[in-house]
């Protein structure tokens, strides 16, 4: 006789889980359309096998049962803009080979006990990504995608903003760039298209050498990222390159720009974060609450010390400028003044409007929070920036379920993969909160349980791993 289907109690069956074959009961699910229903999910060898009507399931009864009531399970998050082998604040340290793991592994766990079980990092060099694939191999880790060294001219954004990165000058360094992405396993290209984020500063890829990128990478099958954000630089981006994806929104409001995006059928990446964390080093728009235990969790006590120092924050600022404003008289003052927060503040505020535009055109919208970004920024933390960033989105005028779309369905289908929807054949990858996060996304905060590919732990399980 087959054993009785058991009810196990979260709080005392997460903290010592592996793998199984699991029967959600009594919760609400948000599929990953327009309405939260009450609903039962069988999970079975790491995918969703079946979701039904309260009752309506009949798994073998070895599953193990876990009653969920009172709570929403939605997709595990996507955050398709995620630079792990940039650690916030680096620049400001000396960490070791040894830190750099310890950081890792601690990232790696921030992110899946913050909700995030899938990461696409848009930007890895050789040397980080062998670093980081043996510790990711062995977990515990969100799914990790990502599109190997950016494609950059010499003296261009990348190389100048993060050393270390290589450029392309001609067509065989477009070749073998190409080539090597597709050997590390990428799952498409990312090209620069910046010429200057407040003034031009750095030099642009010839239309032919977009064009040969753009055809060098048809050939190896690989979708093309860009990184272009003025109006001209997206034009350059999807008319030349025939970029699929933009990694960053329209750095303001402009209807011709958002129906060019509309028209070729692009992906938009958010990324609002990295305002917050610039304008936060002038005393503007706040900075995480690093005493709160949701970040006290999930930051590494290095980067929140980093995060706290005085120096740090005024080096940063003085940093910032001459990166950003090159050769410009009078630096040192400029970044003591209270004039660069006000300017990164009102492009803040055009780039909400801009994406608020974009949304309202049907262009689909993918979270990306940017986390880790330049090593010099030093609140942009793994994880917790995930849930900031939907939170922004939100205060940017988007509604609760468009912006959970952006970090489930949309991105799923931007990749070609079965995750982001709870539904047969999908990847078992839930997260279980306390409240309904379709009325107030905050309620991401309030994480009972993350499952990723059937295994399921309460966040500090995660943490503790």
């Amino acid at each position: 006789m087959s054993p009785p289907l058991v009810v196990v109690f979260l709080s005392s069956w997460v903290s010592g889980a592996s793998a199984a074959d699991l029967l959600l009961v009594g919760g609400r699910v948000w599929t990953g359309g327009t309405s939260v229903e009450y609903a039962d999910i069988w999970l079975e060898g790491g995918q969703i096998r079946a979701v039904g009507l309260p009752g309506s399931l009949t798994p073998p009864a070895s599953r193990v049962r876990v009653d969920v009531t009172g709570a929403t399970v939605v997709p595990g998050l996507v955050d398709a803009h995620v630079h792990l082998s940039m650690n916030p604040g680096a620049a400001w340290r000396e960490d070791s080979a040894e830190d750099r793991a310890a950081l890792l592994d601690h990232h790696l766990r921030a992110l899946l006990a913050s909700g995030v079980t899938t990461v696409l990092d848009p930007a890895v060099t050789v040397s980080a990504l062998a670093e980081m694939r043996p510790r990711i191999a062995a977990g515990p880790s969100p799914r990790y995608l990502h599109l190997g060294p950016p494609f950059s001219p010499p003296g261009g954004y990348v190389a100048t903003a993060v050393p270390g990165f290589p450029t392309v000058a001609d067509h065989a360094g477009v070749r073998d760039q190409v080539w090597q992405v597709a050997a590390m396993g990428g799952v498409g290209v990312k090209v620069t298209v910046e010429d200057g984020m407040y003034r031009p500063v750095w030099p642009l890829f010839s239309p032919e050498r977009l064009r040969e990128i753009r055809d060098a990478a048809a050939l190896a099958g690989l979708p093309v990222y860009a990184h272009a954000m003025s109006p001209r630089e997206q034009a350059l981006a999807i008319e030349v390159l025939g970029a699929s994806v933009l990694v960053h929104p329209l750095d303001r409001p402009d209807s011709e720009a958002v129906e060019r995006v509309r028209a070729a059928g692009a992906w938009q990446m958010t990324t609002l974060s990295p305002h917050y964390a610039l304008a936060s080093a002038w005393g503007r728009l706040g900075v995480p609450p690093l005493d709160d235990p949701w970040y006290q969790e999930r930051v590494p006590e290095l980067e929140r010390t980093t995060a706290r120092d005085p120096r740090v924050q005024a080096d940063f600022r003085t940093g910032l400028v001459s990166l950003l404003l090159p050769r410009f008289p009078g630096i040192p003052a400029i970044a003591a003044s209270a004039l660069p927060g006000r300017m990164i503040v009102r492009a803040l505020h055009r780039q909400e409007a801009a994406l608020r535009q974009l949304a309202a055109a049907g262009v689909p919208l993918v979270m990306g929070s940017d986390s880790g970004n330049w090593p010099m920024i030093t609140s942009l933390f793994h994880g917790t920036s995930s849930i900031d960033e939907l939170e922004r989105l939100v205060h940017a005028g988007l509604d609760p379920i468009t912006v959970l779309r952006a970090a489930t369905v949309t991105p799923g289908e931007m990749l070609g993969l079965p995750i982001g929807k709870i539904e047969a054949g999908y990847r078992a990858d839930l997260v279980v909160v306390d409240g309904d996060p379709t009325q107030g996304i905050s309620a991401l905060r309030r994480l009972r349980l993350v499952v990723r590919e059937g295994v399921a732990r309460a966040p500090s399980a995660w943490l503790s791993e």
